[in-house]
C-alpha cells in the first residue's frame, strides 16, 4: 500500500499551516476531508480542535484529499460529531494538518502552536461520545456555575455540607449526577499536557461531549464554585486540572504569563504520549520564550530526534543557566525511570501525584538561600552537576509516606498523622524558639493556606479544629484547645479548610526530624541518614544522599574514599526557609551525579 503521507503532504514554508475542510454529510456515511495550505497572516476563519489521540489505532479510515487515511477512533468520532449536514466546516486538527511522518515539520509546527490556537475563531474541546450519564454532568455544571458567589445562611465560610446540597439547589450527594461528573472529569483530555496551551490562548472555547455542549466558562465557574464550597471530594482529581488551566487562561488574558520553568512545575502531573512533549507543549506559553516571536527558541528548540533523557537534561541545564536558580529541581518527587537521567534531572515522563512545594505559594514565600543566584558547572559528559551549598543537618527519623498504596484502598491519613504527631513529641524545644505545636502545624501546610498564600494567625484555630476532627487532639499538649468556644458546624468548616491545605502539601511525602531538632516534609524516597543541604540558588532545602566507598588499598593504588552524592528531592524544613541556615562563608562545592 502506498504511503498516504507522501501523496498528501507537501513541504510547508515559513508560517504556513494546513487547514482541514470537513465535507458535509449525514451520520454513518464516510467522512471526507480536504487540506489547503495558507499563511497564518492571511488565513480565514477556522476552528481549532482540542482532543486526545487515544491509544487505539483502529482500522477507521477517512477520505483525505481522495486518499484513504487511518485515524484514531476518538478523532473519527469527533469528526463525525462535528460534521454538519449542509455546509463545510473548516478546522485545524493536529493529526491531519501536520505531516506526522516528518519530524522536522512536527517540530516547526510545535513552535507556532500558540499562534495557531490563538488565531482560531473558537477552540472545541472534544471529550468523547456521550457515556456514563455525561448529560447529567453537563447539567450539573450549569447548576454549580449558577451558585458561585451566592451567599447561603446555612454555609459558614461558604462551605456547603453534603446534607445541605439540596438547599443550595444541587442534587443530593447520592444522586447519579455527582458520579457522572466524576466520570467526565476522569476522561483523558483533562490530564493531557497539550490541552493547556490549546485552551489557555483561545479566544473562545467550548466543551463538547457527544451532542451536548457547554461554554468553557461554565465549566470553569462550576468547578471554582465547587472548590469554594469545599465539594472537591465529590468531583475526583480531575477538577484540579480545570482550575489550573483556567488560572493559566486568566494569566494570559492579563498579560502576566509565568516563566517556562514555573509552567512546567505547575503542569507536573499532566500526561503526554511522547515524554518530550511535557516540555514542548508549554513552549508557547512561557513569558521568557514568547518574546522571541512565534518560535520559542530562546530557551529550547523543539526536536523529536533527540532522546528523552537528552531533552530533559538540556532543559534543566538551560533553566539553571538562564534563571540562575535551582527551583526546577522541585519537579523531582520520585526517582526517575528514564534511562540516562542524572539524579538532578526530574523525570517528567513519570506520573507524579504529589505537588511540588514551589506551587504551594509564590517562590518568594521561601528564601532558604536568601535569594542568592546559583553557581553551576558541569562535568565533561554532562551528567555531573557542580553546585555550591552547605550541609546543615542530617535526617534522624522519618515517618510513613502519606500515600495511597493501591487504587482501591483509601488513605489511612488519621493513623499517619498520629504517627507523625508522635514523632513531633520527641522534640522538647524547637530551634529558634518557635513552639513545637506551632512548628508542627505550619510544617503540615508548608506555611501556606488552602489558597497557597502565606499562612496567617487564624491557622492556629483552624489547626486545632483539624486535630479534633481527625481525633488527634489527645496526642498534643494544647491547653488552649479546651477553651475554644466554637460551634460544631464552624469547627468542621475550619477543619475542612485546614485539612485541604494539609493534603495538598503532605500527600506523597514523609514527615521527618533532623539531628538538630528541626522538623520537615520531604520526598517519599528519603531515608534516615540523608543530608539537608542549603544550596546557593535554591529556595527550599534539598535532600541529598551521600555514599562513601573505599577503593584501592593495595600496592598498585593507595586507599582512598570515593564519594557519590545524589539529589533525592526538595523539602520544607520549618525554621530554615528564611535564610537561617545560609552562610556564604560556609559554602562548599557539591557534586551531584
Amino acid at each position: 500500500m502506498d504511503n498516504p503521507h507522501k501523496m498528501i503532504y507537501q513541504t510547508l514554508k515559513g508560517d504556513e499551516i494546513r487547514l482541514l475542510t470537513l465535507v458535509p454529510g449525514l451520520r454513518a456515511t464516510k467522512i471526507r476531508c480536504s487540506l489547503e495550505v495558507d499563511s497564518l497572516d492571511r488565513v480565514g476563519a477556522y476552528e481549532g480542535l482540542s482532543y486526545t489521540w487515544g491509544l487505539e489505532r483502529s482500522d477507521v479510515d477517512i477520505s483525505l484529499d481522495n486518499h484513504s487515511m487511518p485515524v484514531t477512533r476518538n478523532l473519527y468520532e469527533a469528526l463525525e460529531a462535528l460534521r454538519l449536514t449542509a455546509q463545510p466546516r473548516k478546522l485545524w486538527v493536529d493529526a491531519l494538518c501536520i505531516n506526522q511522518a516528518d519530524l522536522d515539520e512536527r517540530a516547526s509546527q510545535v513552535s507556532i502552536m500558540r499562534r495557531i490556537y490563538k488565531e482560531a475563531s473558537k477552540v472545541i474541546v472534544w471529550l468523547g461520545p456521550q457515556a456514563d450519564n455525561s448529560d447529567l454532568a453537563l447539567d450539573l455544571f450549569q447548576k454549580l456555575s449558577g451558585i458561585r458567589q451566592k451567599h447561603f445562611d446555612f454555609a459558614p465560610y461558604g462551605i456547603i455540607t453534603l446534607e445541605n446540597l439540596p438547599k443550595a439547589g444541587l442534587p443530593g450527594f447520592e444522586e447519579p449526577a455527582w458520579a457522572a461528573v466524576n466520570s467526565l472529569l476522569e476522561r483523558s483530555w483533562f490530564s493531557r499536557v497539550w490541552v493547556i496551551q490549546e485552551v489557555a490562548v483561545s479566544k473562545e472555547s467550548s466543551i463538547r461531549c457527544g451532542d451536548g455542549e457547554i461554554a468553557w466558562e461554565v465549566l470553569a465557574n462550576a468547578l471554582r464554585a465547587a472548590h469554594e464550597a469545599q465539594l472537591m471530594t465529590l468531583l475526583g482529581e480531575g477538577y484540579n486540572h480545570v482550575i489550573r488551566l483556567q488560572a493559566f487562561r486568566e494569566q494570559i488574558a492579563a498579560g502576566s504569563e509565568l516563566p517556562l520553568a514555573h509552567l512546567l512545575v505547575s503542569a507536573h502531573n499532566c500526561l503526554a504520549t511522547d515524554a518530550r512533549d511535557k516540555i514542548f507543549a508549554l513552549l508557547g506559553l512561557g513569558s521568557d520564550t514568547r518574546l522571541v516571536g512565534d518560535v520559542a527558541a530562546s530557551l529550547v528548540t523543539p526536536s523529536y530526534e533527540k532522546p528523552v533523557a537528552q531533552v530533559f537534561t538540556e532543559f534543566v541545564r538551560t533553566c539553571f543557566d538562564h534563571y540562575g536558580f535551582l527551583d526546577i529541581l522541585s519537579s523531582k518527587v520520585f526517582e526517575g525511570a528514564t534511562d540516562g537521567l542524572p539524579s538532578w534531572v526530574p523525570d517528567w515522563s513519570k506520573h507524579q501525584p504529589c505537588t511540588p512545594l514551589m506551587i504551594h505559594g509564590n517562590p518568594s514565600n521561601y528564601s532558604a538561600s536568601k535569594g542568592s543566584r546559583a553557581e553551576c558547572s558541569y562535568g565533561a559528559d554532562g551528567r555531573l552537576l557542580h553546585i555550591r551549598g552547605t550541609i546543615v543537618d542530617e535526617v534522624a527519623h522519618v515517618g510513613s509516606v502519606l500515600f495511597e498504596p493501591e487504587p482501591d484502598q483509601k488513605i489511612d491519613d488519621a493513623s499517619i498523622f498520629y504517627e507523625w504527631a508522635c514523632l513531633a513529641e520527641q522534640i522538647r524545644s524547637y530551634p529558634g524558639g518557635a513552639g513545637v505545636d506551632t512548628a508542627f502545624m505550619l510544617t503540615m501546610i508548608a506555611n501556606t493556606d488552602v489558597t497557597a498564600q502565606p499562612a496567617s494567625g487564624d491557622h492556629l484555630a483552624a489547626s486545632l479544629s483539624w486535630y479534633r476532627w481527625i481525633h488527634m487532639a489527645k496526642l498534643l499538649d494544647i491547653p488552649e484547645y479546651l477553651s475554644l468556644q466554637i460551634s460544631q458546624e464552624e469547627d468542621n468548616a475550619r477543619a475542612t479548610l485546614f485539612h485541604s491545605a494539609v493534603m495538598r502539601v503532605c500527600y506523597g511525602r514523609r514527615y521527618f526530624l533532623t539531628k538538630n531538632g528541626y522538623m520537615g516534609i520531604g520526598p517519599s524516597s528519603m531515608k534516615t541518614g540523608h543530608l539537608v543541604c542549603i544550596a546557593k540558588g535554591a529556595s527550599v532545602p534539598l535532600i541529598l544522599d551521600e555514599t562513601r566507598t573505599f577503593v584501592g588499598g593495595h600496592s598498585l593504588e593507595p586507599l582512598r574514599v570515593c564519594k557519590e552524592t545524589r539529589f533525592v528531592g526538595e523539602s520544607y524544613v520549618h525554621g530554615l526557609l528564611d535564610g537561617e541556615g545560609y552562610d556564604e562563608g560556609r559554602l562548599e562545592e557539591i557534586c551531584l551525579s
